[in-house]
Protein backbone atom coordinates (compact mmCIF):
# COMPACT_ATOMS: atom_id res chain seq x y z
CA UNK A 1 0.00 0.00 0.00
CA UNK A 2 1.52 3.37 -0.97
CA UNK A 3 2.07 5.97 1.69
CA UNK A 4 -0.15 9.05 1.76
CA UNK A 5 0.76 12.38 0.25
CA UNK A 6 3.36 14.41 2.12
CA UNK A 7 1.94 17.46 3.83
CA UNK A 8 3.98 20.47 2.68
CA UNK A 9 4.06 23.84 4.37
CA UNK A 10 6.59 26.66 4.69
CA UNK A 11 9.34 25.76 7.15
CA UNK A 12 8.59 22.03 7.10
CA UNK A 13 11.48 19.68 7.93
CA UNK A 14 11.86 16.38 6.09
CA UNK A 15 14.00 13.32 6.66
CA UNK A 16 15.41 12.15 3.32
CA UNK A 17 17.19 8.87 2.75
CA UNK A 18 18.82 7.42 -0.34
CA UNK A 19 19.15 3.70 -0.79
CA UNK A 20 19.76 1.45 -3.78
CA UNK A 21 17.31 -1.07 -5.17
CA UNK A 22 17.06 -4.14 -2.94
CA UNK A 23 19.14 -2.22 -0.37
CA UNK A 24 22.24 -2.44 -2.55
CA UNK A 25 25.02 0.13 -2.28
CA UNK A 26 24.56 3.34 -4.24
CA UNK A 27 28.20 4.37 -4.00
CA UNK A 28 30.90 2.14 -5.42
CA UNK A 29 33.91 4.34 -4.65
CA UNK A 30 34.92 7.75 -3.32
CA UNK A 31 34.37 9.35 -6.75
CA UNK A 32 30.69 8.32 -6.56
CA UNK A 33 30.40 9.85 -3.10
CA UNK A 34 32.02 13.11 -4.21
CA UNK A 35 29.74 13.31 -7.27
CA UNK A 36 26.67 12.76 -5.08
CA UNK A 37 27.80 15.46 -2.65
CA UNK A 38 28.38 17.87 -5.55
CA UNK A 39 24.83 17.22 -6.79
CA UNK A 40 23.46 17.68 -3.28
CA UNK A 41 25.35 20.96 -2.81
CA UNK A 42 24.10 22.20 -6.17
CA UNK A 43 20.49 21.37 -5.28
CA UNK A 44 20.88 23.10 -1.90
CA UNK A 45 22.16 26.23 -3.62
CA UNK A 46 19.67 26.32 -6.50
CA UNK A 47 16.61 25.43 -4.43
CA UNK A 48 17.70 27.40 -1.35
CA UNK A 49 17.42 24.38 0.93
CA UNK A 50 18.82 23.89 4.41
CA UNK A 51 20.64 20.70 5.31
CA UNK A 52 20.74 20.24 9.06
CA UNK A 53 22.68 16.96 9.07
CA UNK A 54 24.23 14.52 6.63
CA UNK A 55 25.46 11.01 7.31
CA UNK A 56 27.71 9.84 4.51
CA UNK A 57 28.29 6.19 5.08
CA UNK A 58 26.68 2.85 5.49
CA UNK A 59 23.77 2.70 7.88
CA UNK A 60 23.67 -1.07 8.24
CA UNK A 61 26.24 -1.36 11.01
CA UNK A 62 29.15 -2.27 8.73
CA UNK A 63 32.12 0.04 8.41
CA UNK A 64 33.57 -1.05 5.10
Amino acid sequence: MPRGLRIAYPGAVYHIRSRGNDRRDIFFDDDDRRYYLALLCSAVSVCRLKVYAYVGGRLDGRLG
